[in-house]
Formats: C-alpha cells, sequence, structure tokens
C-alpha cells in the first residue's frame, strides 16, 4: 500500500511498493504527472493509467479494477479520490483540512493534529506501518515543486 498525506500547502508521499506482505521497491516514485495534473494513487502500479484516463474522462473504470484512493492535485487545488464498483468519485478539500490515506493514513493522520507537517507525518507512518517505507517525498502544491 502507501502513505500519502496533505497538509497545506504540501502533499508528501512514501517510496514503498508492495505485493501483499512483500517489498517490492523501496524507491518507487508514486507521483504521476499527467497533462499537468498530479497523482498520487494508493493501487496497483499497472491500473495507474486507467485510473488517469477516467479522472480525466467521463469517471467510468473498468469493472474489473480493484478499489483505491489516492490524492490529485489539479490546477492547485487538491482533491481526495476514491475508485470502485466502476467509477472514480473526488471530494474536493479545503487548505485548513489536512487528510491522509492508504495504509498509514490512521497514523499519518494523528502526526498532523499534533502539529507535524505532512512530510513528518509520513516519516511517522514508516515507524510503525510495514507498508510504508523508503524514502518521502513532497511538493509544494502552489507550484508543483
Amino acid at each position: 500500500m502507501t502513505t500519502a498525506a496533505y497538509k497545506y500547502p504540501f502533499v508528501a508521499y512514501d517510496s514503498r511498493e508492495t505485493i501483499g506482505n512483500i517489498i517490492t521497491d523501496n524507491d518507487c516514485n508514486k507521483k504521476t504527472t499527467h497533462n499537468g495534473i498530479h497523482y498520487i494513487l494508493g493501487c496497483s502500479s499497472c491500473d495507474e493509467k486507467a485510473i488517469i484516463e477516467a479522472y480525466d474522462g467521463d469517471g467510468l473504470l473498468p469493472e474489473e479494477l480493484d478499489p483505491f484512493e489516492g490524492i490529485v492535485v489539479d490546477q492547485g487545488t487538491v482533491y481526495r479520490v476514491v475508485g470502485g464498483e466502476g467509477r472514480i468519485l473526488k471530494e474536493k478539500q479545503r487548505k485548513d483540512n489536512h487528510f491522509a490515506i492508504g495504509s498509514g493514513a490512521m497514523i499519518a493522520l494523528a502526526a498532523m493534529d499534533l502539529g507535524l507537517s505532512a512530510k513528518d507525518a509520513v516519516k511517522q507512518a514508516i515507524t510503525r506501518d510495514t507498508c510504508t517505507g523508503g524514502k518521502v517525498r513532497s511538493f509544494n502544491i502552489c507550484n508543483g515543486n
């Protein structure tokens, strides 16, 4: 799985990729940019293309796609996205409302509630969640870096 966190103006995410309880990559860049839109998705990497096409298009997903969640930054606006049952749904996030997704989401959310940044919240998730690990990457939603 993954851990990604949003606390204005940053989105942070880990770099561990797993299949079940097996670590397959500890240096995976989970941010994909397509047509200027940034995607951090908690899904199988082979599903990313279908999810991005659905987001850009009619919101319909292949029925066989596993449920997923993600963070999408579209023209400086942050969305929590979820997918399942053939549809992708997005919820616009407020600047004052931090949130997290993935297997370490509860840990990251609690860390941000205690005042930590998104990046430090993901670092905390790494200490407790076996599916979260590797490097912590982050970017500023205001300038995309």
